[in-house]
Formats: structure tokens, sequence, C-alpha cells
């Protein structure tokens, strides 16, 4: 399984990058709008990085994506993500608000895919 990252910083690099190595999964590359964040993930983990989830998802065909974009963007990118076919696993919060939540709980069990929050 394909895993793309979503949100390039701290976590994505030092706890969900690490994570996904330990898992018979293949981590594919990742997405984060700022430039700086890219080149640095791209020499520091050998990895693709783009700038948006919709290249990510032309380059690399993640079959998941871990969202590790700052908090407000959790929604947003984790809806994105599930509309492009991928299962989504969310650093907490999973959104700003439980009626949020489970908007996106619905989109992903009427697309038949996971979402996961930790």
């Amino acid at each position: 399984m394909r895993i793309g990252f979503a949100g390039l910083g701290f976590a994505a690099r030092n706890i969900d990058l690490p994570a996904a190595r330990l898992t018979t999964g293949a981590p594919a590359g990742g997405f984060d709008p700022v430039a700086e964040q890219r080149e640095s993930w791209r020499v520091e983990t050998g990895l693709p990085a783009y700038g948006s989830l919709e290249e990510l998802f032309e380059g690399e065909g993640p079959e998941v994506v871990i969202v590790a974009t700052p908090p407000g963007a959790h929604r947003e990118v984790a809806e994105a993500a599930l509309k492009l076919g991928a299962h989504v696993v969310c650093e907490k919060p999973l959104a700003d608000t439980s009626a949020d939540g489970e908007r996106m709980a619905a989109l992903a069990e009427e697309r038949g895919l996971s979402l996961a929050v930790l």
C-alpha cells in the first residue's frame, strides 16, 4: 500500500514517516504548500514532495494519506484525500466540530474508505 503524507513538518518526519516504515506499506511521498518544507523533505527522506495534494496523487498515487497539516486544515485535506479515493489517517483533532467529524466519517463510509484519527 502506497502511503502519502500531507504536511511535511515535524510530525510527518519524526513520527509518521518512521511509523509508516515499520509497516508493510511503502512511503510514496508527500505534499506541503511551503517550498522550503518540500525541499528539506526531499533531502532528508529521499522521497518526492509536491505543492498540492492533487499533484501528489498524480505523481505517486497513494492509497493512504496521513494528514499532518496544521489542525485548521485537517478537515479540508482529509476530505480532499477521501474524494481522491484514499484511506485517511489524520492527526488529532479530526475536525473543529463534531458535526464536521460526522460529515467526514459519512464521506468515508459513502466511498468505502477508512478514516482514522491518531
